[in-house]
């Protein structure tokens, strides 16, 4: 950024659609997805330039599948599995992140994103977050820690640092792009620059 000439604003380009999940009229949940346009995808490029191998890449930065034990006999092997989201009739593979302890990531995904969206109506989560999902049965709310509808990697979203501000998203339903803007505090970001040394 300093050979930038200390830009102060950053932009990033994560297209994602909302789905309303409500298992009981009094819950509501806007679920973010990840689509497969914009700098999400690209940065799988963007770690390949960077000189990281595509086996690092899909271990620590995208994650298309999951491994998952299976025992056949007295043995026991691994399998890859895709990420799924199954929505009514519909059953697709999505790519989401591996870890949001990357700044792109955390810029694309973090919650910030779908409490400000006009497209949510309900309690905001991305479909591969960690979180507290309630869901009605029999009278009672049982509590899981994912989406029922999603089978995939999960991931905790992690809120913006204190030096970077969302200071734009677009407006309406049927927008053309899914463009983020960012402002940089160059005062706190150099101070939590010099506490982490």
């Amino acid at each position: 950024m300093k050979d930038l000439g200390y830009p102060k604003y950053v932009l990033v380009y994560g297209p994602y659609i909302v789905r309303e999940y409500a298992p009981s009229p009094m819950i509501a949940y806007c679920v973010g997805i990840p689509v497969p346009l914009g700098d999400f995808p690209k940065s799988y490029w963007m770690a390949r330039i960077a000189g990281y191998n595509d086996t690092y890449i899909y271990t620590h930065f995208l994650c298309a599948y999951r491994i998952r034990k299976v025992r056949i006999g007295t043995a026991i092997y691994q399998e890859e599995v895709p990420n799924i989201i199954t929505y009514g009739k519909y059953v697709t593979r999505i790519v989401v992140p591996w870890s949001l302890n990357y700044t792109l990531y955390n810029l694309l995904f973090n919650p910030l994103v779908l409490i400000n969206s006009p497209q949510c109506a309900g309690s905001p989560m991305w479909v591969f977050e960690k979180g507290t999902v309630l869901i009605r049965s029999k009278n009672a709310y049982q509590i899981t820690e994912k989406l029922p509808f999603y089978e995939g990697h999960l991931v905790q979203p992690v809120p913006l640092p204190s030096w970077i501000k969302l200071v734009y998203e677009p407006y309406g339903r049927d927008v053309a792009g899914w463009v983020l803007i960012y402002e940089i505090n160059y005062t706190s970001l150099m101070k939590t620059l010099s506490k982490s040394k």
